[in-house]
């Protein structure tokens, strides 16, 4: 049974009781009660999200909902209006905290949601005691409400910017949230003073520096650059015959929500293979994107995912750019820099087709290698070997394929950091050892996020660091 539904429950047994025994029903003390109770027979409740918003909601219904707009509830209207507010005001801070998230719409949609429920409630008592013929009138009606709701509310979440990402915040924020309510009804001044802690509390969270975020998204790629509110990806991962969500909607989009990402810049999606494309394909209607940048391989050619991506592009009114060899794109303290020799012209595979890109930013250099083999790094190598020299940090081609990293390549680019985005005891078995060991010869360090999880790359003023969120 559902939490929620044993808390009211249990709400409910503890009134009947008083009333039993000619007692005071104190509402306060039932919730309490009801509160002890459920932690005694399930301590793990406390770590259930509906147990934490059923207790947080019907603190907004008791007490939130007396301090704000309309001091008495002696008007249905404004009892509602209250209601509605008070609930809402109280989930805020789980949602944020849990969700990353704010739903924008919700207090108008459930004031035209709310009215309906107890419509639906009574046709279906009343369904119960009434002769079949009538009974399936009044579940038809209590049918046809029903839909209402559910095609509301989707249209309601379908609406631009329906939702914003919040950036995370801790479990304090919650305790800090709701003692400006309680300064709000007896100390303005103090609840003034609380309301601009939050918000420092807030804004000196967000990292205004530069990183790069390599993400452990499996066997594929998935690289989220930031620098001071503009945002960057390059692929976005992707599980082959993988049922339901993949890594677009359980890592990424995730990722995005956490540190309250909104608006992405650009997006480069290096090849039309499956574990770097498709996450792009499963969040490009659930996040706002600027523009997509392709290589000019994919202009004009009939790739099945391609096409995905490039129709959905279209749906959401998203640019997007092919970039040829040599091209570059600036932004506001860098820029990058696309290498690829085949044009929409040419016949070679997916992976060849890479679209390799150099970030330079800050006297660094970060260079891309989406899935590119031996003979295009030889292309580098030829045309742009002074580019590619003392690279930063690299992310290694191709998962560490044996197909990839040959010696002279590693020699001339001399990373100080080599990324391996691979997943752990893949069916290819990335990396290939002999790859890792030139890594290792021609390398200051080399990271794996099959080992490490995700890896950061940040720049501070004179130097490079990184961070793995897991030990090897």
């Amino acid at each position: 049974m559902h939490t929620s539904t044993i808390r009211a429950a249990s709400m409910i047994v503890i009134y009947l009781m008083s009333k039993v025994s000619l007692r005071f029903y104190d509402k306060t003390s039932a919730l309490a009660l009801a509160f002890i109770i459920m932690i005694l027979f399930n301590p793990y409740s406390l770590y259930d999200i509906g147990f934490i918003l059923s207790y947080v909601a019907i603190i907004g219904i008791f007490y939130i909902r007396k301090i704000i707009i309309f001091s008495a509830s002696d008007n249905y209207i404004k009892g509602v209006i209250n209601t509605i507010l008070g609930v809402w005001l109280s989930i805020l801070p789980v949602m944020i905290v849990y969700f990353n998230e704010i739903n924008i719409y919700s207090v108008v949609a459930n004031f035209l949601v709310l009215p309906i429920l107890p419509v639906i409630i009574i046709l279906g008592l009343i369904s119960l005691i009434s002769p079949v013929f009538l009974s399936k009138s009044f579940l038809f009606v209590a049918s046809l409400l029903i839909d209402y709701i559910i095609n509301f509310s989707k249209f309601i979440s379908s609406l631009p910017l329906s939702s914003i990402f919040v950036h995370s915040m801790g479990f304090s924020f919650i305790i800090f949230y709701f003692v400006c309510f309680y300064f709000f009804k007896n100390n303005k001044k103090v609840f003034i003073v609380s309301v601009l802690a939050i918000i420092v509390l807030f804004f000196t969270t967000l990292d205004r520096g530069f990183s790069v975020d390599f993400l452990d998204i499996d066997n594929g790629d998935c690289a989220v650059i930031r620098d001071r509110g503009e945002v960057m990806i390059i692929d976005g991962g992707g599980i082959p015959f993988k049922r339901g969500k993949n890594q677009g909607l359980k890592v990424l989009l995730p990722y995005l929500k956490y540190n309250g990402i909104n608006k992405i810049d650009n997006v480069i999606v290096t090849h039309s293979d499956f574990d770097h494309i498709y996450g792009i394909i499963e969040i490009i209607d659930k996040v706002n994107i600027d523009r997509i940048i392709l290589s000019d391989f994919y202009r004009h050619r009939d790739v099945y995912l391609m096409d995905i991506l490039e129709e959905k592009a279209l749906s959401a009114g998203v640019r997007i750019i092919y970039a040829k060899d040599g091209e570059r794109l600036k932004f506001s303290k860098g820029e990058f820099i696309f290498y690829t020799p085949y044009s929409f012209e040419s016949n070679v595979s997916p992976n060849r087709a890479s679209l390799m890109t150099m970030l330079k930013i800050y006297d660094k250099k970060f260079l891309f290698l989406g899935d590119c083999e031996k003979s295009e790094e030889e292309y580098l190598l030829d045309k742009y070997g002074n580019e590619i020299e003392g690279v930063d940090v690299l992310k290694v081609a191709h998962h560490g394929s044996k197909m990839s990293s040959i010696g002279k390549f590693l020699n001339k680019a001399k990373p100080t950091l080599s990324v391996i985005s691979a997943g752990r005891k893949n069916r290819f078995n990335h990396p290939n050892q002999d790859v890792v060991n030139r890594l290792e010869s021609n390398s200051a360090k080399v990271l794996l996020t099959a080992k490490r999880g995700q890896i950061s790359v940040f720049l501070g003023k004179n130097n490079l660091r990184y961070k793995t969120y897991l030990d090897e």
